[in-house]
């Protein structure tokens, strides 16, 4: 039987009006193809809550919302500031990224007049890649989270000028199995060119491109990034543009968002080589097992 046969729905609840809760999709042993569970808290901050061991209460959490978006000019003063409109996380849909599985979910906001910022959460069923940039793809794990943000046109009422930025400033904040948040900080991938790695501790990370798609262009565009360690931010600055792309992804290597591996019985052979019964079966810490006849 193949493996989407096996695949029940996707859980996704609405909870109070604001927040929508994840559960990874089930195999037909009700078993989860992966771990990843995650809330999206609605209101003005388009939060996300990635729960990379299913866990989303005693386990490791990564949580990512807006702290601010503004423009800037050339010296870096600030000239518009905006505040995004509350909105909802939208209804859950699978659909496939780059031939993977994915559960999509878009959270789109207004800025001023008619002005919108889109953010979408893509959590992936199966290990694979993704692209990142227009020329970009970064490897992913079962589970992982691709977190994109649209604007479909500059922001402010007035015309993009030459040397001003766009400034969206992210909170980040992993939380660790023992409680702890510990401070930010940001190295360089080891395995995507132009990719910068935020550690969120105990294994946790967020993969952010040094590079942007503008303007439905093939090619892409530099952009900066400025991690504040113990404020747990990450602010990412746009060069002007008329329609912007940025994708990132939030992923653990922890041991807890591995699915388990599972412990498989054969029985033993006689002295003729065969099997003294056909009975084998797969056994799976915290899951039910599956038994072959």
């Amino acid at each position: 039987m193949k493996l989407a046969a096996l695949l029940s729905f996707t859980s996704l609840s609405l909870v109070s009006g604001a927040t929508r809760t994840f559960t990874p999709p089930k195999d037909a042993f009700n078993n989860p193809v992966f771990m990843t569970a995650a809330k999206f808290n609605g209101g003005t901050t388009s939060e996300l809550v990635v729960c990379p061991s299913g866990d989303c209460t005693s386990g490791q959490t990564i949580k990512v919302s807006v702290d601010s978006l503004k423009i800037t000019d050339e010296s870096g003063s600030e000239l518009e500031t905006f505040t995004i409109s509350s909105a909802e996380w939208s209804e859950i849909i699978k659909e496939t990224d780059g031939g993977l599985d994915v559960s999509t979910t878009t959270y789109t906001a207004t800025l001023q007049d008619s002005e919108t910022v889109t953010f979408t959460a893509k959590i992936f069923h199966a290990p694979g890649t993704t692209k990142i940039t227009a020329i970009r793809s970064a490897s992913v794990r079962a589970g992982a989270v691709k977190f994109s943000v649209r604007f479909p046109t500059w922001p402010s009422s007035d015309a993009p000028v030459s040397g001003q930025k766009l400034k969206l400033v992210l909170k980040l904040e992993g939380k660790t199995s023992t409680g702890t948040s510990p401070e930010l900080s940001i190295g360089y991938s080891e395995d995507v060119l132009d990719t910068r790695v935020v550690s969120l501790g105990e294994g946790m990370f967020m993969d952010v491109p040094s590079k942007a798609r503008f303007d439905e262009g093939d090619s892409d565009t530099d952009i900066s990034q400025v991690v504040a360690g113990s404020a747990k931010t990450l602010e990412l600055s746009f060069p002007a543009f008329i329609e912007g792309w940025y994708d990132s992804v939030i992923r653990s290597t922890d041991p807890s968002a591995a699915k388990p591996a599972p412990v498989v019985f054969k029985a033993p052979n006689d002295a003729d080589g065969e099997p003294i019964v056909l009975t084998a079966a797969n056994f799976v810490k915290g899951q039910a097992g599956k038994l072959v006849f």
